[in-house]
């Protein structure tokens, strides 16, 4: 068999040369899901309902039927998730290419902690690059707030203030920047939505 990037990444993983980082959250009925002001219609949390457990429903398996919104936990949006993206591609016809790719992580779980409603900035991400060389494309753009620390506290999660919820996410013009000056293929937080608070918390129109 050839070698290539693929191989490559295989016999790493069979020596374990290579750590593998799981970014996920367990889902539960605790999960906090995002909660929009009306008229907006919202997302159900997970719920499950139990078919079998060993016994005359089924001697062989144990198993339950789950029922959550699209949006429940650790996801991906894919570009038709929002408006401005509407004639745009669903999960499923997103590329596999631009699912994988190399990881560079911003963290500013320092700042967050001193400031739970910090702004990712233009500047904090030129001060990256200046470090440790330009974002390559098709990169996954992550930014740590250790926010995921907050995931089995809704009220800590959500973190809501007198003018709505205080979450950590990028700036408009961090947000513009990454979408038209780098090449990326996707945005990561912790928190319920990359909004900077606005998600879940904003005046309908």
């Amino acid at each position: 068999m050839p070698t290539n990037a693929v191989t490559e990444l295989i016999r790493a993983l069979s020596a374990q040369a290579v750590q593998v980082v799981d970014l996920t959250q367990p889902l539960s009925e605790s999960t906090p899901v995002i909660e929009l002001p009306e008229p907006y219609v919202n997302s159900p949390g997970l719920s499950r309902r139990e078919l079998a457990r060993y016994d005359e429903r089924n001697p062989l398996a144990r198993w339950d039927v789950m029922t959550l919104g699209e949006h429940t936990g650790t996801h991906v949006d894919a570009p038709i998730h929002w408006i401005t993206g509407r004639d745009g591609k669903d999960v499923a016809s997103v590329e596999v290419e631009r699912l994988v790719g190399p990881a560079v992580v911003i963290d500013k779980s320092a700042e967050v902690a001193k400031d739970p409603g910090y702004l990712l900035t233009v500047a904090d991400l030129e001060a990256f690059e200046a470090e440790h060389g330009e974002i390559p494309p098709g990169a996954w753009v992550l930014f740590r707030a250790d926010w995921d620390k907050r995931i089995g506290d809704k009220e800590s999660f959500f973190n809501l203030g007198p003018e709505g919820p205080v979450t950590p996410g990028p700036d408009v013009e961090a947000s513009r920047w990454l979408a038209e000056a780098r090449d990326i293929s996707g945005f990561g937080m912790e928190t319920v939505g990359p909004d900077a608070g606005a998600a879940g918390g904003f005046d309908p129109p």
